[in-house]
């Protein structure tokens, strides 16, 4: 006898926890268990309370495999959120228009130091709408971004080398010692 799969208006009433409070909360693992079931046909939506009831197991236990096993979840979230963040959401060439908050992010500087090199010409290929909304393309700010790093490049990070060669250092520490305690021993 074939087992009688749940409605769908039924299977919404196992998504949910039992209810500890006035408002049944909707239990964060069901989408999961969903999500598991849905890419494995073999199992089933029948099948749904088994995989949630192992996810809970797996995931709520205080045994040392439950500790570990959360602790890898969380660091894969961690990777995926950041991977997410890092990359754009969609591929983009060099035509896209971006605001300028966003050309403001990857030059560096403000948005009203955009808005300014945008009207003053500095920032080819720009337009303002009619509303007053700037827009550049994205390779005229990363033709800027190339052009002004160039330009601003810090040759020598080396202060000390750098202070010796402009004659910093020409004096010794017991003349400095003498020069600096001189007008305190008056007071």
């Amino acid at each position: 006898m074939k087992p009688k799969s749940k409605s769908p208006k039924k299977m919404k009433l196992a998504l949910k926890e039992p209810s500890t409070a006035v408002r049944p909360r909707i239990d964060p693992l069901a989408a999961v268990a969903l999500g598991l079931v849905s890419k494995i046909p073999s199992l089933g939506l029948r099948r749904m309370p088994q995989v949630l009831d192992a996810l809970h197991e797996v995931l709520e236990g205080s045994d040392t495999i439950a500790r570990a096993t959360r602790t890898r979840l969380q660091m894969h979230l961690i990777k995926i959120s950041d991977k997410l963040i890092t990359e754009p959401s969609h591929k983009s060439d060099d035509t896209d228009l971006l605001t300028t908050e966003q050309a403001a992010q990857l030059m560096g500087h403000s948005r009203p130091y955009v808005a300014m090199l945008i009207d003053s010409n500095k920032l080819k290929g720009a337009s303002v709408s009619e509303g007053g909304h700037r827009r550049v393309p994205r390779s005229t700010v990363l033709a800027w971004v190339k052009k002004t790093n160039l330009k601003t490049k810090v040759v020598d990070t080396d202060y000390r080398t750098a202070a010796s060669k402009a004659g910093m250092y020409d004096i010794t520490e017991e003349q400095f010692v003498k020069i600096t305690t001189k007008g305190k021993r008056g007071r």
